[in-house]
């Protein structure tokens, strides 16, 4: 994230300086013109070649902008600074890399540009044409003996910059001239790492090829499959799997497997890898939570029924003795809970405080899911450790919709929880007047 929003900046604050309006002397003007003749002629009248427009920018500068290539060698060969950092302090290679123009780039290679400037963001020209894909430039920058394992302020080398899939030409490139494969940046990333994050499968390939480390851990201790579950690249996944990636391995002290990570995403096509390499479908994080309960807790229906055709156990508690169902149930995620409930999920199950999916749907509104547990068969006047019923739990939150529902199917109004209080009182005492006048309507 932090090359491309760092590289946008400068692309975006160069490509505004370069194309602002010209208010310059006649060489600047025939420059932005395109014409080469009038520049040649003020040239052999001893025209400053290196003067400056109202904005700071050179002729040399104009001509990189307006992609004047014949232009810009004239300019050249009179002298030019193709290298001057005044404005906006950065080489001029960056802003011709940057849009992509390859014979400007060659022009400036050529006529003396430096190949191992920095720009505002201490990136090197053979950086900056990774990152934006240009494979002619980078093979353009290697001719000329740029340094490949040059590191800018957080230690990432060109070949950490190589973004988007499609890119594996530029990472073979960069092998094969000597790029190291096992480069880390600050914070211990190292190239596999990059790449997989990027979906950038190819040059994943490439990299397990030279040996790269596919268990390597960063300082979070992330490894190259979790970066690539995250981005949902489900081919590089596979890839990685395939070289040995262990899959059922917890991050982040504990909290995540990539399974549930995949999970917790909804990311079918990812799930579906993990699972044919042997990842355990009931591996529970430090809170014994599983890939099925985060499915179901974000309402993953389609992530639900694959999991469970996986054997996933539908009955599984985490340590708080919450369900998937559960999970589902309490953010209202009715068709996650249609289908746990069609796979024999215990619809009647508590939790460690004797809390069931009913009471917690019902406590938080959720009247969708309340009608397919009551349809489903859920025992309506259970009660917690502290006698309190979904009834209840719907009366003292204030769904008037849900009270009406339970009384509909019978729930009983008269229990009373270990306070020795009703869900007619419970609603009294928060003044939820719409179900003080359902409740006392069925008395």
């Amino acid at each position: 994230m932090r090359f491309t929003f760092g590289l946008l900046c400068c692309f975006c604050f160069g490509l505004f300086w370069l194309t602002l309006p010209v208010i310059a002397g006649p060489l600047e003007q025939a420059v932005t013109q395109g014409d080469l003749e009038t520049v040649k002629s003020l040239l052999s009248k001893d025209a400053d070649v290196n003067d400056t427009d109202r904005h700071g920018r050179t002729a040399a500068q104009l001509a990189v902008s307006g992609g004047h290539g014949e232009i810009l060698q004239t300019l050249i060969k009179a002298g030019a600074n193709i290298n001057i950092t005044n404005h906006p302090k950065t080489a001029l290679i960056f802003p011709a890399m940057q849009m992509g123009n390859t014979e400007i780039v060659k022009i400036l290679l050529d006529g003396g540009a430096n190949i191992h400037a920095r720009n505002l963001n201490g990136q090197t020209p053979l950086m900056v044409a990774a990152q934006y894909g240009h494979a002619d430039i980078v093979q353009a920058l290697l001719a000329k003996n740029a340094d490949i394992n040059a590191k800018d302020e957080n230690d990432s080398t060109a070949l950490m910059f190589v973004t988007g899939r499609g890119r594996g030409r530029i990472v073979k490139m960069l092998l094969d001239a000597g790029a190291d494969a096992e480069a880390q940046d600050k914070a211990n990333n190292t190239v596999l790492m990059w790449l997989a994050r990027r979906g950038e499968t190819e040059g994943v390939k490439q990299l397990l090829a030279k040996g790269a480390r596919v268990n390597a851990r960063n300082k979070d201790k992330i490894t190259p499959l979790l970066f690539a579950v995250g981005g949902g690249h489900s081919e590089t996944v596979e890839v990685l799997l395939e070289a040995g990636a262990a899959h059922d391995t917890l991050y982040y002290n504990g909290g995540l497997t990539v399974l549930i990570g995949a999970a917790k995403r909804g990311d079918v096509a990812t799930a579906k890898v993990l699972l044919k390499h042997g990842a355990d479908v009931n591996a529970v994080n430090k809170g014994k939570v599983t890939a099925l309960m985060s499915a179901a807790g974000e309402g993953h229906a389609d992530m639900v029924e694959l999991l469970i055709a996986q054997k996933a156990d539908v009955d599984l508690k985490n340590s708080s003795g919450r369900t998937a169902l559960m999970y589902a149930a309490s953010k209202n995620y009715a068709k996650a809970v249609h289908v746990l409930l069609s796979a024999k999920a215990n619809i009647n199950a508590k939790d460690n405080r004797g809390v069931t999916a009913l009471m917690l749907a019902a406590g938080a509104g959720n009247l969708d899911t309340v009608t397919v547990l009551i349809d489903g068969g859920a025992a309506l006047d259970l009660g917690d450790d502290r006698g309190f019923t979904a009834l209840m739990a719907a009366a003292w939150s204030g769904h008037d919709q849900i009270v009406s529902v339970l009384l509909a199917h019978g729930a009983d109004i008269s229990l009373e929880d270990q306070e020795g209080k009703t869900a007619l009182e419970w609603a009294r005492e928060k003044e939820n007047e719409d179900v003080v006048t359902l409740l006392t309507a069925k008395k």
